[in-house]
């Protein structure tokens, strides 16, 4: 039989029942609690406030780090977020035109190799523009051809600094710790006196 609350008769010989109503009643007493705060005025406004303070100092922050991040990249040598996005989109933009010009291959493709009595009386006037569509879209295919080149040796081009980088900054860190080892990475050692001929 249930109480006036709606809660039922706990049985006392059942250890997982007390905890089981225990529970219940807890989570029942912590919703009602919570429900009571955030539905105030006061939490609405201590909430708009937290949030108006965070966005302020926020946006300014992330603006700043992403400022010094582009620089420290930069004297990296290393590309930065928008340099990979916009080397994205060039290869995305020449991979759609390859699509485009293997399906007006794909189209082309039949009417050269019909037979010449196939083509009817017009064969001569079709085969010309076929052929000229045919040398358009070579040439067009050999543009593309030297534009992937050229990006894949600028992207060859930026590795290369990258690493050429990367080794010039840990020459610079252990010569800055060791001058032996800087003298011997030189190709000179610490005993041998200076090269007359050098200076």
């Amino acid at each position: 039989m249930a109480s006036q609350d709606g809660y039922q008769p706990i049985d006392i010989t059942n250890p997982f029942e007390i905890w089981r109503t225990w529970r219940d009643v807890q989570i029942d007493v912590l919703a009602r609690g919570t429900a009571g705060i955030v539905n105030t005025a006061a939490y609405a406004q201590a909430l708009g406030l937290y949030l108006d303070s965070y966005l302020t100092v926020a946006v300014p922050l992330q603006q700043i780090l992403e400022k010094y991040q582009k620089v420290a990249l930069s004297r990296l040598n290393m590309p930065a977020r928008t340099d990979i996005i916009s080397v994205a989109q060039r290869m995305t933009s020449i991979e759609f035109r390859l699509d485009d010009l293997d399906a007006r291959l794909d189209q082309l493709l039949p009417l050269l190799q019909m037979p010449v009595a196939a083509r009817g009386p017009q064969s001569g006037n079709g085969r010309q523009i076929a052929a000229t569509a045919a040398e358009e879209l070579a040439a067009r295919l050999q543009m593309l051809d030297e534009r992937t080149e050229r990006v894949v040796g600028l992207l060859e081009a930026l590795f290369t600094q990258q690493a050429e980088a990367a080794s010039a900054s840990s020459i610079s860190q252990t010569g800055a710790s060791d001058p032996a080892a800087a003298a011997s990475a030189a190709g000179v050692s610490a005993g041998d006196p200076p090269d007359a001929t050098a200076v």
